[in-house]
Protein backbone atom coordinates (compact mmCIF):
# COMPACT_ATOMS: atom_id res chain seq x y z
CA UNK A 1 0.00 0.00 0.00
CA UNK A 2 1.53 3.25 -0.77
CA UNK A 3 1.34 6.34 1.63
CA UNK A 4 1.00 10.00 -0.02
CA UNK A 5 1.91 12.82 1.86
CA UNK A 6 -1.26 15.70 2.14
CA UNK A 7 1.72 17.94 1.19
CA UNK A 8 1.93 16.52 -2.04
CA UNK A 9 -1.74 16.13 -3.27
CA UNK A 10 -4.15 18.60 -2.87
CA UNK A 11 -7.10 16.70 -0.65
CA UNK A 12 -10.19 18.17 -2.77
CA UNK A 13 -8.37 17.03 -5.69
CA UNK A 14 -8.09 13.89 -4.95
CA UNK A 15 -11.37 13.43 -3.67
CA UNK A 16 -12.42 14.30 -7.39
CA UNK A 17 -9.65 12.33 -8.67
CA UNK A 18 -11.45 9.42 -6.81
CA UNK A 19 -14.95 10.53 -8.11
CA UNK A 20 -13.98 10.54 -11.61
CA UNK A 21 -12.12 7.01 -11.55
CA UNK A 22 -14.80 4.74 -9.44
CA UNK A 23 -17.58 6.51 -9.26
CA UNK A 24 -18.52 7.04 -13.35
CA UNK A 25 -18.47 4.90 -16.11
CA UNK A 26 -19.72 5.30 -19.67
CA UNK A 27 -22.54 3.36 -20.69
CA UNK A 28 -24.40 3.09 -24.25
CA UNK A 29 -27.47 1.45 -24.06
CA UNK A 30 -28.01 -0.10 -27.37
CA UNK A 31 -31.00 1.68 -28.95
CA UNK A 32 -31.40 -0.09 -32.09
CA UNK A 33 -32.81 2.93 -33.65
CA UNK A 34 -30.08 4.91 -33.01
CA UNK A 35 -27.54 2.36 -35.18
CA UNK A 36 -30.22 3.03 -37.15
CA UNK A 37 -29.36 6.83 -38.61
CA UNK A 38 -25.81 5.46 -39.84
CA UNK A 39 -25.97 2.10 -42.44
CA UNK A 40 -23.23 0.26 -42.54
CA UNK A 41 -21.90 1.61 -45.66
CA UNK A 42 -21.10 4.54 -44.05
CA UNK A 43 -19.60 3.38 -40.95
CA UNK A 44 -17.09 1.49 -43.70
CA UNK A 45 -16.99 5.32 -44.82
CA UNK A 46 -18.80 4.84 -47.91
CA UNK A 47 -22.17 6.32 -49.22
CA UNK A 48 -24.17 4.81 -51.75
CA UNK A 49 -24.39 7.66 -54.71
CA UNK A 50 -26.00 7.54 -58.89
CA UNK A 51 -22.97 6.35 -60.19
CA UNK A 52 -21.29 4.01 -57.46
CA UNK A 53 -20.12 4.70 -54.31
CA UNK A 54 -17.97 7.92 -52.83
CA UNK A 55 -16.49 9.14 -49.19
CA UNK A 56 -18.50 9.26 -46.46
CA UNK A 57 -19.15 13.33 -45.12
CA UNK A 58 -19.61 14.38 -49.12
CA UNK A 59 -23.00 15.97 -50.01
CA UNK A 60 -25.00 13.45 -51.64
CA UNK A 61 -26.44 14.53 -55.03
CA UNK A 62 -29.46 16.59 -54.63
CA UNK A 63 -31.03 14.03 -56.75
CA UNK A 64 -30.95 11.35 -54.06
CA UNK A 65 -32.04 13.49 -51.29
CA UNK A 66 -35.73 13.08 -52.48
CA UNK A 67 -39.35 13.41 -50.63
CA UNK A 68 -40.74 11.03 -51.47
CA UNK A 69 -43.95 8.99 -49.66
CA UNK A 70 -44.18 5.73 -48.81
CA UNK A 71 -47.35 4.93 -50.47
CA UNK A 72 -47.09 6.78 -53.29
CA UNK A 73 -43.16 6.18 -54.45
CA UNK A 74 -41.80 3.62 -51.98
CA UNK A 75 -44.46 0.58 -51.95
CA UNK A 76 -44.88 0.48 -55.96
CA UNK A 77 -41.05 -0.16 -55.87
CA UNK A 78 -40.88 -2.83 -53.01
CA UNK A 79 -44.05 -4.25 -55.06
CA UNK A 80 -41.99 -4.08 -58.26
CA UNK A 81 -38.65 -5.93 -57.35
CA UNK A 82 -39.38 -7.19 -53.86
CA UNK A 83 -42.11 -8.56 -52.78
CA UNK A 84 -41.99 -11.85 -55.05
CA UNK A 85 -38.96 -13.04 -52.61
CA UNK A 86 -40.40 -10.77 -49.68
CA UNK A 87 -44.01 -10.66 -49.79
CA UNK A 88 -47.32 -12.61 -48.77
CA UNK A 89 -46.27 -16.07 -50.50
CA UNK A 90 -42.45 -16.35 -49.83
CA UNK A 91 -39.90 -14.58 -47.35
CA UNK A 92 -36.53 -15.49 -47.88
CA UNK A 93 -33.99 -15.07 -44.93
CA UNK A 94 -37.69 -14.61 -42.91
CA UNK A 95 -38.02 -11.21 -44.48
CA UNK A 96 -41.11 -9.97 -45.18
CA UNK A 97 -42.09 -6.51 -46.44
CA UNK A 98 -45.56 -6.32 -47.95
CA UNK A 99 -46.91 -5.97 -44.05
CA UNK A 100 -43.55 -3.93 -42.63
CA UNK A 101 -44.61 -0.82 -40.86
CA UNK A 102 -43.23 2.30 -42.69
CA UNK A 103 -43.93 4.33 -39.51
CA UNK A 104 -40.58 4.13 -38.07
CA UNK A 105 -40.88 6.56 -35.19
CA UNK A 106 -43.76 5.30 -34.11
CA UNK A 107 -43.37 1.78 -34.88
CA UNK A 108 -40.99 -1.27 -33.85
CA UNK A 109 -39.49 -2.33 -37.67
CA UNK A 110 -37.07 0.09 -37.39
CA UNK A 111 -34.04 -2.05 -37.13
CA UNK A 112 -35.69 -3.90 -40.21
CA UNK A 113 -35.96 -1.45 -42.26
CA UNK A 114 -32.11 -0.57 -41.53
CA UNK A 115 -31.45 -4.34 -42.29
CA UNK A 116 -33.16 -3.50 -45.61
CA UNK A 117 -30.91 -0.39 -46.07
CA UNK A 118 -27.84 -2.02 -45.66
CA UNK A 119 -28.55 -4.87 -48.03
CA UNK A 120 -29.08 -2.12 -50.77
CA UNK A 121 -26.00 -0.83 -49.81
CA UNK A 122 -23.35 -3.65 -50.28
CA UNK A 123 -25.29 -4.16 -53.45
CA UNK A 124 -27.08 -7.73 -52.08
CA UNK A 125 -30.19 -6.45 -53.11
CA UNK A 126 -31.68 -7.68 -55.45
CA UNK A 127 -29.30 -10.67 -55.60
CA UNK A 128 -27.18 -11.31 -58.73
CA UNK A 129 -29.97 -13.82 -60.81
CA UNK A 130 -32.27 -11.07 -60.07
CA UNK A 131 -32.62 -8.02 -62.57
CA UNK A 132 -30.55 -4.99 -60.67
CA UNK A 133 -32.11 -1.86 -59.75
CA UNK A 134 -32.25 1.26 -61.92
CA UNK A 135 -30.70 3.88 -60.91
CA UNK A 136 -32.93 6.28 -60.26
CA UNK A 137 -35.30 3.88 -58.10
CA UNK A 138 -32.54 2.56 -56.25
CA UNK A 139 -31.55 6.16 -55.22
CA UNK A 140 -35.32 6.93 -54.61
CA UNK A 141 -35.45 3.82 -52.03
CA UNK A 142 -32.02 4.55 -50.07
CA UNK A 143 -33.28 8.71 -49.77
CA UNK A 144 -36.92 7.03 -48.33
CA UNK A 145 -34.94 4.75 -45.88
CA UNK A 146 -31.84 7.20 -44.52
CA UNK A 147 -34.70 9.82 -44.20
CA UNK A 148 -36.78 7.74 -42.46
CA UNK A 149 -34.11 5.84 -40.16
CA UNK A 150 -32.43 9.28 -39.21
CA UNK A 151 -36.08 10.89 -38.55
CA UNK A 152 -36.45 8.16 -36.21
CA UNK A 153 -33.16 8.09 -34.42
CA UNK A 154 -33.83 12.17 -33.62
CA UNK A 155 -37.03 11.35 -32.33
CA UNK A 156 -35.65 8.70 -29.34
CA UNK A 157 -32.89 11.13 -28.61
CA UNK A 158 -35.79 13.82 -28.25
CA UNK A 159 -37.26 11.83 -25.81
CA UNK A 160 -34.24 11.07 -23.74
CA UNK A 161 -33.19 7.92 -24.56
CA UNK A 162 -29.93 8.76 -25.56
CA UNK A 163 -26.17 7.60 -24.17
CA UNK A 164 -26.52 8.11 -20.67
CA UNK A 165 -23.46 8.38 -18.16
CA UNK A 166 -24.00 5.42 -15.35
CA UNK A 167 -22.06 4.66 -12.23
CA UNK A 168 -20.03 1.45 -11.21
CA UNK A 169 -22.10 -0.72 -9.12
CA UNK A 170 -21.02 -1.94 -5.70
CA UNK A 171 -18.60 -4.91 -6.64
CA UNK A 172 -17.71 -2.33 -9.89
CA UNK A 173 -16.47 0.39 -7.23
CA UNK A 174 -14.85 -2.10 -4.53
CA UNK A 175 -12.72 -3.39 -7.16
CA UNK A 176 -11.35 -0.07 -8.99
CA UNK A 177 -11.08 1.69 -5.81
CA UNK A 178 -8.79 -1.56 -4.52
CA UNK A 179 -6.63 -1.65 -7.14
CA UNK A 180 -6.81 2.53 -7.46
CA UNK A 181 -5.28 3.05 -3.88
CA UNK A 182 -3.71 -0.35 -2.87
CA UNK A 183 -5.67 -0.41 0.33
CA UNK A 184 -7.85 -3.29 0.64
CA UNK A 185 -11.32 -1.94 2.86
CA UNK A 186 -14.98 -2.19 2.53
CA UNK A 187 -15.39 0.75 -0.18
CA UNK A 188 -19.17 -0.70 -0.57
CA UNK A 189 -20.63 -1.59 2.24
CA UNK A 190 -22.59 1.61 2.92
CA UNK A 191 -23.61 2.40 -0.36
CA UNK A 192 -27.09 1.29 -1.56
CA UNK A 193 -27.81 -1.86 -2.99
CA UNK A 194 -27.82 -2.76 -6.94
CA UNK A 195 -31.42 -2.49 -8.48
CA UNK A 196 -31.56 -5.63 -10.82
CA UNK A 197 -32.38 -4.93 -14.35
CA UNK A 198 -35.71 -7.29 -15.95
CA UNK A 199 -33.32 -9.73 -17.08
CA UNK A 200 -31.82 -9.96 -13.71
CA UNK A 201 -27.97 -8.15 -13.83
CA UNK A 202 -26.78 -5.86 -11.40
CA UNK A 203 -24.45 -4.28 -14.32
CA UNK A 204 -27.43 -3.00 -16.72
CA UNK A 205 -26.59 0.30 -17.46
CA UNK A 206 -30.29 1.82 -17.82
CA UNK A 207 -30.48 0.31 -13.70
CA UNK A 208 -27.35 2.28 -12.03
CA UNK A 209 -28.58 5.64 -11.86
CA UNK A 210 -27.17 8.36 -9.50
CA UNK A 211 -29.04 9.80 -6.60
CA UNK A 212 -28.43 12.31 -3.98
CA UNK A 213 -27.77 9.45 -1.48
CA UNK A 214 -25.69 7.48 -3.59
CA UNK A 215 -23.75 10.97 -3.92
CA UNK A 216 -23.23 11.31 -0.46
CA UNK A 217 -22.04 7.60 0.15
CA UNK A 218 -19.73 7.75 -2.38
CA UNK A 219 -18.48 10.96 -0.87
CA UNK A 220 -18.11 9.39 2.62
CA UNK A 221 -16.29 6.36 1.30
CA UNK A 222 -13.49 8.71 -0.32
CA UNK A 223 -13.07 10.64 2.52
CA UNK A 224 -12.27 7.54 4.86
CA UNK A 225 -10.08 5.90 2.38
CA UNK A 226 -8.18 9.54 2.13
CA UNK A 227 -7.85 9.45 6.05
CA UNK A 228 -6.32 5.90 5.77
CA UNK A 229 -3.86 6.79 2.92
CA UNK A 230 -2.92 10.53 3.58
CA UNK A 231 0.06 11.47 6.50
CA UNK A 232 -0.12 14.82 7.54
CA UNK A 233 3.13 16.43 8.46
CA UNK A 234 7.03 16.48 7.50
CA UNK A 235 8.40 13.14 6.82
CA UNK A 236 10.01 11.21 9.57
CA UNK A 237 13.69 11.16 9.81
CA UNK A 238 15.43 8.03 9.62
CA UNK A 239 18.42 7.25 11.30
CA UNK A 240 20.85 3.52 11.14
CA UNK A 241 22.33 2.27 14.28
CA UNK A 242 24.97 -0.46 13.96
CA UNK A 243 24.06 -3.28 16.46
CA UNK A 244 26.82 -5.09 18.18
CA UNK A 245 25.97 -9.23 17.74
CA UNK A 246 28.41 -11.93 18.85
CA UNK A 247 29.60 -14.60 16.65
CA UNK A 248 28.42 -16.97 18.77
CA UNK A 249 24.53 -16.18 18.48
CA UNK A 250 24.47 -16.55 15.15
CA UNK A 251 24.48 -20.28 13.95
CA UNK A 252 24.02 -21.96 10.81
CA UNK A 253 21.50 -24.72 11.09
CA UNK A 254 24.09 -27.70 11.39
CA UNK A 255 26.56 -25.64 14.24
CA UNK A 256 26.21 -26.95 17.64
Amino acid sequence: MAFLRITDVKPLRISACLLGSGLLALAGPADPTDLAAEPVSNKLGLILSEDGLTRKGEALPSAVVVSTGFEKDVRPLLRKHCFSCHGPEKQKGDLRLDSLDPDMVNGNAGETWHDALDMLNRGEMPPDKELPLPAGERRVLVAWLTKELRRAAEARKNTGRQVVMRRLNRAEYQHTMADLLGLEMDYGGSLPSDARSPEGFKNNGASLGMTALQVENYLKTARKALDLILVEGEPLERSVSPVARSKEAIRGPNRR
